[in-house]
């Protein structure tokens, strides 16, 4: 976790909220806890993701928005202060006899086994003109899908078509991008029982994302990582982001 994150922890009526309320008055940068807003969510949709209705599936919402919250984080610039946080998620994890994602347990700086060996593999979002969005960084061994939330904040532009590969077929995604009125270009896997069609015009844009990245291992520091932390690669990966953003602006 970055030095200017601080995590507020507690058990319920253990106090920590007045003095978070109270450093948001003096504007301190602080994140709401996860679970409060995703009960509320979920008793006003008649949703079942709530601790005494489907503990996997609650645990999973707030695990996935803790993460994206930390991501968006770090554009921020002095203390922040998160009310509980992702070392919370894995304590109640672990409390409830949950499986821990491995991506999320032993992260080892974003190395992983995979076919190619020890490796890290980049999750990228890029725009209709092929620029870089969001980047992110997971073992090798990690699913595509598994880092899909990880770049597609909510504070980010709202797309109109989602076009990713047969890695993201997912039944949640679709769902998910379907509930934002976002549009999904997706070939299904071999293994889907319903057979879902796909636009293939739409998706001969892919080739945008497999171009991004050939612009972005043109810096032998990213397609050989030479970094030992996680922290330190992924800003490399952002800093080449930044000089292809320059490169066009200034054409």
């Amino acid at each position: 976790m970055s030095a200017h994150f601080f995590v507020v922890t507690g058990g319920p009526g253990a106090g920590k909220t007045s003095p978070i309320a109270e450093l948001a008055r003096r504007g301190f940068h602080t994140i709401p806890e996860s679970g409060r807003a995703i009960i509320r969510e979920e008793m006003q949709s008649g949703g079942d993701a709530l601790p005494w209705a489907d503990l996997a599936a609650c645990a999973e919402r707030m695990l996935e928005r803790d993460l994206r919250a930390h991501r968006a984080a770090r554009a921020l610039s002095g203390p922040v202060i998160f009310d509980r946080g992702i070392p919370d998620i894995l304590g109640y994890l672990t409390l409830c006899n949950l499986p821990v994602p491995p991506h999320v347990a032993t992260p080892r700086q974003g190395f992983g086994r995979s076919r190619g060996g020890f490796t890290t593999k980049i999750h990228l979002l890029v725009n209709a003109h092929g620029l870089p969005m969001r980047t992110e960084i997971t073992p090798g061994q990690t699913s595509d899908y598994l880092g899909f939330d990880l770049v597609m904040a909510d504070n980010l532009p709202r797309p109109s078509v989602l076009i990713a590969d047969r890695g993201y077929d997912a039944d949640k995604i679709r769902n998910g991008m379907e509930a934002r009125n976002v549009l999904p270009v997706i070939p299904m896997r071999k293994s889907r029982k319903k057979r879902i069609g796909v636009d293939r015009s739409l998706y001969r844009l892919r080739n945008l994302v497999e171009r991004c990245f050939n612009k972005l291992k043109n810096a032998r520091r990213v397609a050989t990582r030479y970094d030992k932390t996680a922290e330190s690669f992924l800003g490399f990966i952002d800093i080449t982001s930044i000089r292809l953003w320059v490169r066009h602006l200034s054409t």
